[in-house]
């Protein structure tokens, strides 16, 4: 029984360790991406809504279309979600006129801690 009691312990224990590392590593970033494809402005919204449903996204934000990229600002927990991990919703997200057409791609993605 003691030796269950013991187990138990330590799993709870590592559990708790790999917890406090996770939050340790964790920092909260705001990464500005340029987006090229983007043929019009419904095409904003498809984007924002795939990087919203990302666990570890906290915020998105976009400027209008004013040239061949569009600039997204992404809050995000470094943590819980990758500079990949981001890219690749941008670029699986489904085209507007094409829900089977990926047209958007990432053209520049720099990220930086948050300052408090």
């Amino acid at each position: 029984m003691k030796t269950i009691i013991s187990i138990i312990i330590l799993f709870i224990a590592l559990g708790v360790t790999n917890t406090v590392q996770a939050q340790a590593n964790d920092t909260l970033k705001t990464a500005t991406i340029k987006i090229k494809g983007i043929a019009c402005t419904i095409d904003l919204p498809i984007i924002k809504k795939k990087l919203v449903n990302e666990e570890g996204i906290d915020d998105v934000t976009y400027s209008e279309v004013k040239s061949e990229a569009v600039i997204f600002t992404v809050k995000y927990h470094s943590a819980l979600i990758t500079e990949k991990q981001i890219r690749a919703a941008i670029e699986n997200a489904p085209s507007c006129e094409n829900p089977n057409e990926k047209p958007y791609k990432v053209k520049s993605f720099k990220a930086e801690p948050n300052r408090k």
